[in-house]
């Protein structure tokens, strides 16, 4: 915010919204100084319910701020998922949307350690857009590096889904190795498609700390995400296996849409090398083909493939050297 106060950070398309860095700390700011008002204390748990969107993020920076725990959740989830991840994390608070009223209306009655549940796009003193307005921003409360800041939840093999632990420590490293496997400036406009319910969401936080402009796509569909490659000028995009190798598959001057784009993440799954050889090929868009975990916030201690690392990528077949 001090760098860049009026630049714009976020935009949310479908909604013709946008806001600047200032804006993301006001608002931010405030939200985690009502937490304070709602008997918050530092280290509790707040579960987020939410599909993508400024909202979701905004509240991710207001948890972080009040020194509180974010416990993202798919926006997917059912009743009694959702109940599980309030019952498991010990949440104190839920942050959904009065859209969700039909999943979340008697959640409390389920979860009797959930005290409050604010919403977006809800009435009174207790609205999200209430609380995230009518307090002097929080200062940021101190937090050490190895203070859990996060539990997110990664469905294993077997039983039910297992809370990881991330820390504050762990995330600033995370940002860090993302914004220098894709040689981020200032300058970048990244596309997300990834929810924000996925440590996913950390590419387009790379993108912020870094200082560009994060562009929230909240469902993936091949038109809409060329449209908006085109009028947004992005220079960074998400991507997966999928995605990527039905782009090589679209008719040819597809790629004129492309021509502000340097760098495409691929993650999630298997990217094999022929098929991002043709991509790249054909579009002269590197992809930055990543491999990492729930557990540490994707190149946290993840591994990645770059440009330089082309020349011989197909001897280690892999995603890249530690």
């Amino acid at each position: 915010m001090v760098r860049f106060p009026e630049k714009t950070a976020l935009i949310h398309p479908k909604s013709n919204r946008s806001y600047t860095y200032t804006d993301l700390y006001r608002l931010s700011g405030s939200l985690a100084a009502a937490f304070e008002t709602l008997g918050c204390v530092q280290g509790d748990r707040v579960v987020l319910y939410l599909d993508s969107s400024p909202e979701y993020l905004i509240s991710y920076f207001a948890i972080w701020r009040a020194g509180l725990v974010a416990v993202p959740t798919n926006i997917v989830y059912r009743r009694e998922e959702l109940a599980y991840a309030i019952r498991d994390s010990g949440a104190k608070l839920l942050i959904s949307s009065v859209r969700s009223q039909d999943i979340t209306g008697s959640i409390q009655e389920i979860c009797p350690d959930l005290t409050h549940i604010i919403e977006v796009g809800g009435g009174g003193v207790h609205s999200w857009e209430n609380l995230s307005s009518s307090y002097a921003p929080l200062r940021p409360t101190p937090c050490s590096g190895d203070q859990v800041c996060q539990i997110q939840y990664t469905s294993g093999t077997t039983g039910r889904p297992k809370g990881a632990m991330l820390t504050h420590g762990g995330w600033l490293a995370a940002l860090q190795a993302e914004a220098e496997a894709l040689d981020l400036t200032s300058d970048d406009i990244y596309l997300g498609i990834y929810p924000m319910a996925h440590v996913g969401i950390s590419w387009g936080l790379s993108v912020l700390r870094i200082g560009g402009t994060f562009v929230i796509m909240e469902r993936y569909h091949p038109d809409e995400y060329i449209r908006l490659i085109r009028e947004y000028q992005i220079t960074v995009l998400s991507g997966m296996p999928p995605v990527i190798h039905a782009l090589t598959e679209t008719p040819p001057g597809t790629e004129d849409n492309f021509i502000t784009v340097r760098r495409i993440i691929s993650g999630g799954g298997p990217m094999h090398s022929p098929t991002w050889k043709k991509f790249n090929e054909r579009f002269r868009i590197p992809v930055i083909n990543a491999y990492g975990l729930s557990e540490t916030i994707v190149l946290g201690c993840g591994t990645v493939i770059r440009p330089e690392d082309y020349p011989t990528a197909d001897e280690y077949n892999s995603v890249g050297k530690p």
